[in-house]
């Protein structure tokens, strides 16, 4: 993709701004270069590095430790299956592998057509509702293999 809009460095320089040290930015300039491409691709990443004033390698290490920052294009219809202690006692593993049988598609891994990415994450705050995933960011509670 081509460099960044006037109009998204405007809007990333006013987000480091509201932070006192630069680098504390970093998670939502992430959140930005993610919406403006789909993904995180690696000038989008190299930008953030700039703005913040941390190394190409610091911004990537924060970037793969969030399950949110994704670094490949995501299916249409991106489902992340809760994984965590309420979810886990509830059988979400064996969502897990039912979604998996069912999409085609294994934990961590896009389709070759596109359309569907699976992945496991960790709390998505919804331990009242386990277990529970999302699509594509909508939370989906009660689930059952």
């Amino acid at each position: 993709m081509s460099a960044w809009t006037p109009e998204l460095e405007e809007r990333a320089r006013l987000m480091v701004s509201r932070y006192p040290e630069p680098r504390s930015a970093l998670g939502p300039l992430l959140y930005l270069a993610m919406r403006r491409d789909g993904y995180l691709t690696e000038e989008g990443m190299r930008r953030v590095a700039d703005l913040t004033g941390a190394t190409p390698a610091q911004v990537r290490g924060v970037a793969t430790f969030y399950t949110m920052c994704k670094l490949s294009p995501p299916g249409r219809y991106l489902i992340s299956i809760c994984t965590s202690i309420s979810c886990h006692l509830l059988r979400g593993r064996e969502v897990l592998a039912a979604v998996e049988e069912e999409t085609g598609v294994l934990d961590g891994h896009t389709g070759e057509d596109g359309l569907f990415s699976v992945e496991h994450v960790e709390c998505i705050g919804a331990c009242a509702g386990a277990p529970a995933l999302q699509v594509n960011y909508e939370l989906v509670e009660g689930v059952t293999p």
